[in-house]
């Protein structure tokens, strides 16, 4: 690009700023860095909540007997991505704040660890986005043509859709870890995040059109099939008699997980839509998100993005008896477990007690 062209982007940078120059702005609200840091805590305890709804729902849907539907090998991708963005969020969206909390924690640790996880974290979001895609097209085929599922609804499948949305997700975001880097004084300074037009190009126009719209092309008009295709179908039930019921058992659980997919998928569309419009303005008012406003918007915005990503096991929970099932299992082999090991710790104290020559240790 030559200097020319660069003054000109530059001029036209500084004009569409000072365009928006009379938009007020909270820089010097005395409230802003105390709710900066409630939202830190709050998308803290989100990515520890959500580390632990997705680890259950990773084992649930890893098992054996889980893996034999291509919607269960859908989930559990859906499962490892969102586990992933709760783990890796904690650094990138808490981190800077809660490391005033934290005394023994070095800023640069924190700094090099934001830099690190920032584009894994990204990389976590985008596949979570695209593998609910995924999930959404693989619902349709089974309720829309469930007479299809067997050719087009199969393990082999959903595995590759899972390996192609990871490697989608992993080389679409593989340029963000030269989107930062850390100087010689150990601060965080932006490389291409200073690029103008690595941020119209790719952050604005492109994430918005590979995060939002693209996904929401697919997921809105599917999605409203499958709402339509569920309606029909307990309208035709309803008329239906006993004896005939047994011969849509199958097409009705694929129902049912529709629809407990069509609630993840709102939920989805609500968490999202404030990070769409954050986008769109970023192209508009790059000057907001320098500010204390903008900081604000993102943390809002962080927080649906967690809501979104830790809440889905609650929906599993609430549509699927089978998911039910298997957290009853689990909290049944835990309870075993902690009650083992009390006993255990008795049975160790009662020896030590009334034999205490056993625990003598010999030179």
């Amino acid at each position: 690009m030559n200097s020319d062209n660069s003054k000109n982007i530059t001029e036209e940078q500084k004009s569409n700023e000072q365009q928006f120059d009379s938009i007020p702005l909270l820089d010097n609200q005395d409230f802003l860095p105390s709710l900066s840091l409630v939202f830190a805590v709050l998308m803290a305890f989100l990515c520890v909540a959500g580390t632990v709804t997705n680890t259950l729902s990773l084992i649930i849907f890893a098992k054996a007997s889980s893996r034999r539907r291509s919607i269960n090998v859908l989930l559990c991708g859906l499962s490892a991505s969102d586990l992933s963005l709760c783990i890796l969020a904690l650094p990138v969206f808490s981190l800077a704040q809660l490391q005033h909390l934290i005394p023994g924690l070095p800023p640069s640790l924190a700094n090099h660890l934001l830099v690190f996880c920032y584009p894994l974290c990204l990389m976590a979001q985008t596949m979570s986005v695209w593998m609910l895609v995924g999930i959404t097209i693989d619902r349709w085929l089974a309720v829309c043509y469930p007479f299809s599922i067997r050719i087009h609804c199969t393990v082999k499948r959903a595995r590759l859709i899972v390996l192609s949305t990871f490697l989608f997700s992993l080389f679409y975001n593989l340029v963000r870890f030269w989107e930062y880097r850390i100087d010689s004084n150990g601060e965080i300074v932006g490389l291409l995040r200073d690029d103008y037009l690595f941020m119209l190009l790719y952050q604005n126009l492109a994430t918005t059109l590979s995060q939002f719209l693209l996904p929401l092309c697919v997921l809105c008009p599917l999605n409203l099939q499958v709402a339509r295709s569920i309606l029909a179908a307990r309208e035709r039930r309803k008329n239906m008699l006993w004896t005939e019921l047994s011969s849509v058992e199958a097409s009705s659980r694929e129902q049912s997980t529709a629809a407990m997919m069509l609630v993840v998928v709102l939920v989805f569309v609500f968490c999202y839509f404030l990070s769409l419009c954050l986008n769109v303005l970023e192209m508009f008012i790059p000057r907001l998100f320098r500010s204390s406003t903008g900081f604000l918007l993102n943390d809002i915005n962080n927080i649906l993005v967690l809501i979104n990503s830790a809440s889905s096991a609650l929906f599993y929970a609430r549509f699927s008896s089978r998911y039910r099932a298997h957290l009853i299992s689990l909290y049944a082999i835990l309870n075993f477990l902690i009650v083992f090991f009390h006993h255990l710790k008795f049975l160790h104290l009662a020896v030590q007690k009334h034999h205490p020559a056993y625990f003598l240790v010999l030179d």
